[in-house]
């Protein structure tokens, strides 16, 4: 089913659809031969279930927190394998044009990268450790069913409102932020927040 919430369903069946749905499916791409590409789309489907909890925040509480802190460290422990793969890759291409003077140092650039990526889980054409990814898989069955007692708590469609005017002021005090000072960091603050808002109104666009 869509990334929506469908006003026709109680809203507690509904986060635990989309819930179950994205972190169902993320566990489901850490199963058997992990490649990169796999990694990408289970942080996505990462992003996507944070960003239904900080929708719901008002009525979740602390086992937002808990779920959100745990399913943040699925993320990073899977992304450093990711990212380490990415900077393989990029310097690949760099040794593919760098002047004959330079193919040297550039070559050992890629060796130290590359041996950086293996001990991360990853590198170029490899899978990610299968260890790892069977506990990542398993980590997210296990907030998903932690959060259906939650949801229960969730009950009225004005329990988002709070989630949802919290993520647009913050949307726009780092709009403001970034014309004051438009650095990569700050760059980064507000496209995060700008994903997030994109994300919700993907949520909640059964409503009008």
């Amino acid at each position: 089913m869509a990334y929506r919430l469908d006003p026709a369903r109680p809203l507690p069946a509904e986060l635990d659809r989309i819930v179950d749905e994205q972190l169902g499916r993320a566990a489901r791409r850490l199963e058997g031969h992990v490649d990169d590409g796999d990694v990408h789309d289970v942080r996505k489907r990462i992003k996507k279930a944070r960003s239904l909890l900080r929708l719901a925040r008002a009525g979740l509480g602390d086992d937002r927190r808990d779920a959100n802190d745990r399913l943040r460290a699925v993320a990073n422990g899977l992304g450093g394998a990711r990212d380490a793969a990415a900077d393989v890759e990029a310097v690949d291409a760099l040794l593919r044009r760098a002047p004959a003077d330079q193919v040297t140092s550039v070559a050992v650039l890629r060796e130290r990268l590359a041996a950086i990526a293996a001990e991360a889980g990853g590198h170029r054409a490899t899978a990610v450790d299968p260890h790892l990814a069977a506990e990542a898989a398993r980590e997210l069955r296990a907030v998903a069913r932690s959060l259906r007692p939650a949801h229960s708590r969730v009950t009225g469609w004005r329990d988002l409102e709070p989630g949802l005017e919290r993520q647009y002021r913050l949307g726009r005090e780092h709009l403001a932020g970034l014309g004051r000072s438009p650095t990569a960091e700050a760059l980064h603050d507000w496209r995060k927040r700008a994903k997030d808002l994109g994300y919700h109104a993907l949520l909640l666009r059964g409503l009008w």
